[in-house]
């Protein structure tokens, strides 16, 4: 009970008899005895102080520097209460040589992820760099690391670390630092808890050997949602790539320096594909000094972003401030990123100028300084491109003439400041591909209510139950779904849509026609399906893979599906499964790159699975 709710339970006194007031005669008896009681207290504490002050000049030298021993370990047990930003003395770039990786860490990640038959120096490794040295404060001496672990799953995905090297002992982990790279996908996530990403088990096994520190900061890992450059264009940070020479050699001199600012730094367009770039193309970046990749998307100025996509400004949707020139002020929203998959393949779509043909006026956008700009339409949609675009307006609205569809500016384009032309197209006219048919199942340990919202970042196309403002259920343990909306019952959560950057799998199986039926239930089982959700995939996909002699199969994981379209529950589950299929046809096999498969997640508690793949 706290104080109020005590409060609330006591009567008010009226105030005369809450408050008893002493006479004249009380109040002079009571000054003769406060007199001589404070002169006491004052000798009592003038001896003490005394004596403690002989007793500190008289103690060793050594006493006085070590304090409380207590205390200093009760600090060293909670390094995170130690604030204050750490000056790194940085090592040149060229000298940023390979170290031993931090071995406690390298027992957690590896000993009980890999089979014994997986070599971990073939591909599956801790990586460690050494950065630099930290320059006075509680960490003089220590020594700044990446730590890189190459992780394996359905596609090699990446954990950086940060780790302060203490020569004396107990290392400490920057915990405000991680970052989680996805080999397969497209664009960085920023920082994250690197404790929250391990689990009671890894805890418990780094015990007293590494600490975790939340509070200390590295001024040159620190940085702006958006920066502007010398020139007045502004920039938005979208998140953190690899170093340059860890995971492939990032061609950093072969990009253009298009931008400069007054700190003198600079940052450089992906301009074309190179290799180990093509999931960056069009993307602004600097490196850092710890040689990784600061990604930027340039701000458009007519052009108001929607809403932060999984904590990074990568949002590709939204509504141009643009009048068009038969009048009237646009109000359609429009993507200008590059779709593929069941996302968006890149976060600017920038065209080719000979491929665009010849272009017309269309609109207009003022400026700050109130100067007009031009923006333009194709002068002739007959070209392939178009054409397919066309079919899937048609998807969309039912029926229509071809001049329905070009009359409504389905596609506008303006050249930026660097030469770019960029292609804004209304979303009705995206490509069909899409996240096809993923379906959630919750498995709770008793009946509860949960509500499920999920955020693809292109939205949804169907939903079943309807989504609303996101999914308010009665789970069983069974399976079966009480939905709170309009009371029927479902075996599981179904939606289709369009998710946010996306790549396909760098791991695939090729696979004959007649043997995807086998394959699938096999490979299904391996991933962590049960017999009922592997029929329910089945029973979608096979029909669907009918058309080719041969399928180029690959599956995404639950850390691409929570980038692709993140999910939250009301009730936190405790185990997570999402895995997405995506195939292509194929005339003729050509050579599998099959990935490292896992073993599968042991169902416990609250279980959450789901299960899609890529419509085309």
């Amino acid at each position: 009970m706290n104080e109020e709710q005590m409060s609330d339970q006591l009567p008010e006194l009226p105030r005369e008899q809450s408050l008893v007031k002493p006479s004249a005669k009380g109040k002079s008896y009571l000054v003769w005895i406060l007199i001589p009681v404070t002169v006491f207290l004052l000798i009592v504490a003038f001896t003490v102080g005394a004596l403690l002050t002989l007793d500190r000049i008289n103690a060793p030298f050594e006493d006085e520097d070590l304090g409380d021993t207590d205390v200093l370990e009760d600090e060293d047990e909670d390094v995170a209460s130690i604030e204050g930003e750490l000056i790194i003395d940085w090592l040149d770039f060229e000298d940023q040589l390979e170290v031993s990786p931090n071995e406690v860490l390298e027992a957690v990640l590896y000993d009980d992820t890999l089979p014994e038959f997986v070599d971990p120096s073939e591909e599956y490794a801790l990586t460690a760099y050494g950065l630099g040295t930290v320059s006075g404060g509680d960490y003089d001496g220590y020594t700044l690391t990446m730590q890189i672990a190459a992780l394996p799953g359905l596609g090699t995905y990446y954990q950086y670390y940060y780790i302060l090297d203490n020569p004396e002992g107990q290392d400490v982990i920057l915990d405000k630092y991680g970052t989680q790279v996805l080999d397969v996908f497209t664009s960085p996530v920023t920082y994250y808890s690197v404790g929250d990403s391990l689990s009671e088990e890894d805890l418990a096994q780094i015990g007293d050997n590494i600490v975790f520190d939340t509070e200390s900061t590295i001024a040159e890992f620190e940085y702006d949602s958006s920066t502007v450059d010398i020139d007045g264009h502004e920039f938005v940070m979208t998140g953190f790539w690899h170093r340059v020479d860890a995971v492939y050699s990032f061609p950093v001199s072969a990009y253009p320096v298009v931008a400069n600012f007054e700190d003198g730094t600079e940052l450089r367009m992906i301009d074309e594909i190179a290799d180990g770039s093509e999931r960056l193309l069009n993307y602004f970046f600097r490196v850092r000094q710890d040689g990784r990749l600061e990604l930027y998307d340039i701000e458009i100025p007519f052009w108001t972003r929607g809403e932060d996509y999984a904590g990074i400004s990568s949002r590709t949707i939204g509504v141009p401030a643009i009048r068009w020139s038969e009048g009237g002020v646009n109000t359609i929203e429009y993507d200008k990123g590059k779709y593929g998959g069941c996302g968006y393949a890149t976060i600017t779509n920038v065209r080719d100028a000979d491929e665009i043909g010849d272009m017309v006026v269309v609109g207009e956008y003022l400026d700050d300084a109130g100067n007009s700009h031009m923006v333009y339409e194709p002068a002739g949609y007959d070209s392939e491109y178009y054409m397919e675009a066309y079919a899937t307006w048609e998807l969309f609205n039912g029926s229509g003439t071809f001049e329905e569809y070009t009359s409504g500016h389905p596609y506008f384009l303006w050249q930026d400041d660097f030469g770019r032309w960029i292609e804004f197209v209304q979303l009705d006219l995206l490509p069909a591909a899409e996240c096809g048919k993923p379906v959630i199942y919750l498995y709770p340990e008793e009946k509860i209510k949960v509500d499920v919202t999920l955020a693809p970042q292109g939205g949804f196309s169907v939903t079943e139950p309807d989504y609303g403002e996101g999914w308010s259920v009665i789970a069983y343990p069974n399976g079966q779904l009480k939905n709170l909306a309009d009371g029927e019952i479902y075996p599981y959560l179904f939606w289709e849509g369009r998710g946010g950057l996306y790549s396909e799998p760098k791991n695939y199986w090729v696979v004959p026609r007649a043997a995807v039926p086998r394959f699938l239930k096999k490979t299904l089982a391996r991933l962590g399906l049960n017999a009922q959700e592997t029929y329910d995939f089945m029973e979608f996909w096979v029909p669907r893979m009918q058309e080719a002699d041969w399928y180029k199969i690959g599956f995404h994981g639950t850390e691409v599906m929570d980038i692709i379209a993140p999910m939250s529950l009301s009730v936190e589950p405790d185990m997570v499964l999402r895995i997405l299929m995506d195939y292509s046809e194929l005339d003729a096999p050509i050579a599998s790159n099959a990935p490292y498969v896992p073993q599968a997640p042991t169902r416990k508690g609250f279980s959450v699975i789901e299960w899609g793949g890529v419509l085309r």
